[in-house]
C-alpha cells in the first residue's frame, strides 16, 4: 500500500472538482480525503496500491469543465492506514456555497457554448447557401451545354436533308442521262458503223460525271460523319 500527496493548481475550487475527485476514489476504491487549501488550490491525499493510484491520477487529470487544471504535483509516501473511505473536508455551510457557484459556472458554460453553436450553425447555413448557390450555377451551364448540343443535332440534321437533296439530285440527273444513253445507243446502233465514235464519246463524258458526282457524295459523307463526331463531343 502505498500513500499519495497530490496537489492540483487551476481553476479547482467551487467547481464541483472535489466531488469529482470522490467519484473516481470510490471508482478505484481508494481511501483518503480531498480539501480546498487557501492558496486556491486543492489537496488530495490517497492511499491504495501504487498501480491502482497511477489509475486515480490520470482519471483525476481528466477533469471536465469548469474545472481548469493547470498543474498537478504528487509524491508518494508511506501509506499509514489511517482512512477507512474516502471524504471531502467542508468548512460550515461550504457544501451548500459550492454546490450554488458550480451550478451558476455550469450556466454560464453553457450559455457560453450555446454562443459557440449559435456561430457555427450560421457558418453553417452560410456554406450551405454558397453550395446551393454551385448547385444552381452547374445546373444553368448543364442547361446551356443540352442548348449548344441540340443545336449541333438540329445542323448534322440540316447538313442530312442537304446530302439527301444532293444524292437525289445527283442520282435523278444520273437516271436521265442513262435514258438519254440508252436512247441514243439504240439509234446509234442501228447505224454503228457511222457513230461509233459518238456513242464512244457520249460513253466516256458520262462515264466522267458519274465519277465527278461519286466524289461529291463522297466528300458531302465525309461531312456528315464529322459534323456527328462533332456533336458528340
Amino acid at each position: 500500500m502505498k500513500r499519495m500527496v497530490i496537489i492540483v493548481r487551476g481553476m479547482v475550487q467551487r467547481a464541483g472538482f472535489r466531488d469529482f475527485i470522490q467519484q473516481k476514489a470510490y471508482r478505484h476504491r481508494v481511501k483518503g480525503c480531498v480539501v480546498n487549501v487557501g492558496d486556491g488550490s486543492v489537496k488530495i491525499i490517497a492511499e491504495a496500491k501504487e498501480g491502482i493510484l497511477e489509475a486515480f491520477l490520470k482519471d483525476i487529470a481528466k477533469a471536465p469543465e469548469p474545472v481548469e487544471i493547470e498543474k498537478i504535483e504528487r509524491r508518494l509516501e508511506k501509506a499509514e492506514g489511517n482512512y477507512h473511505d474516502f471524504n471531502i473536508q467542508w468548512e460550515p455551510n461550504e457544501a451548500i456555497i459550492e454546490k450554488l457557484e458550480t451550478g451558476f459556472r455550469y450556466m454560464k458554460e453553457m450559455n457560453g457554448n450555446l454562443v459557440k453553436m449559435d456561430k457555427n450553425l450560421t457558418k453553417e447555413i452560410r456554406i450551405v447557401g454558397n453550395k446551393v448557390e454551385g448547385v444552381g450555377e452547374n445546373v444553368e451551364e448543364v442547361g446551356r451545354n443540352v442548348l449548344t448540343v441540340s443545336e449541333k443535332v438540329d445542323s448534322v440534321g440540316s447538313k442530312v436533308d442537304s446530302l439527301r437533296t444532293v444524292t437525289k439530285s445527283g442520282f435523278e440527273k444520273l437516271g436521265t442521262k442513262m435514258d438519254s444513253f440508252r436512247a441514243e445507243s439504240g439509234t446509234s446502233f442501228l447505224r454503228m458503223d457511222y457513230k461509233y465514235g459518238k456513242i464512244y464519246k457520249a460513253m466516256m463524258d458520262i462515264a466522267k460525271e458519274l465519277r465527278e458526282d461519286r466524289k461529291q457524295a463522297r466528300k458531302e459523307t465525309q461531312a456528315l460523319i464529322k459534323a456527328i463526331l462533332k456533336a458528340k463531343k
